[in-house]
């Protein structure tokens, strides 16, 4: 785990000084190449609000369940970082959920962006259009057949509101269609 004294470790995001009593997201050493865009932030410390508005949180979570998941270590493989950053015991199963959450709010800001456009817009390709090319991105791996029992689940669950519901429903409309043509 980082080594973190407040009062004097800072932040790797904001670089401001981590005092006692601040909220904190920090990680042991993962990331080994030195030349990964990612590698600075591998056994860093970051305040907690500056991990989660941080455009590459999700990749950054992606990295460290991918590459802790696959350790010599029994008791890291078990471990898992949850969309806030959070490091838990888990499942594979576990993981594929943090990932789906992560993308899903993601996903939720690009929305807003584009001043809550249908979802239906935002994955339509129009030529010469690139303007919603982010959002069908982080859709297509939201989609990703292996996500498959993640949308079976929350689906049949129900209890959401319209728009979730709506997003859901796609979701595993296009995950079932992508299982199949493969």
């Amino acid at each position: 785990m980082a080594l973190i004294v407040p009062g004097k470790s800072k932040c790797a995001l904001c670089e401001a000084v981590l005092q006692q009593g601040d909220r904190l997201v920090a990680t042991s050493h993962f990331i080994g190449d030195r030349s990964d865009p990612l590698w600075r932030y591998s056994d860093a410390p970051f305040h907690y609000r500056c991990f989660i508005r941080w455009k590459s949180r999700h990749e950054f979570i992606c990295k460290f369940n991918d590459i802790v998941r696959k350790s010599d270590s029994p008791a890291a493989r078990a471990q898992y970082m949850t969309w806030d950053g959070e490091i838990l015991e888990g499942t594979d199963e576990d993981v594929r959920g943090v990932r789906v959450q992560s993308l899903l709010i993601i996903l939720d800001e690009l929305w807003m962006r584009a001043e809550c456009a249908p979802l239906e817009d935002l994955l339509r390709v129009r030529p010469g259009d690139s303007k919603n090319h982010e959002f069908r991105d982080y859709w297509a791996e939201l989609t990703l057949p292996e996500h498959l029992a993640f949308w079976e689940g929350r689906v049949l669950g129900g209890g959401m509101n319209p728009m979730a519901q709506e997003w859901s429903e796609r979701a595993l409309e296009d995950c079932r269609r992508r299982a199949n043509s493969k």
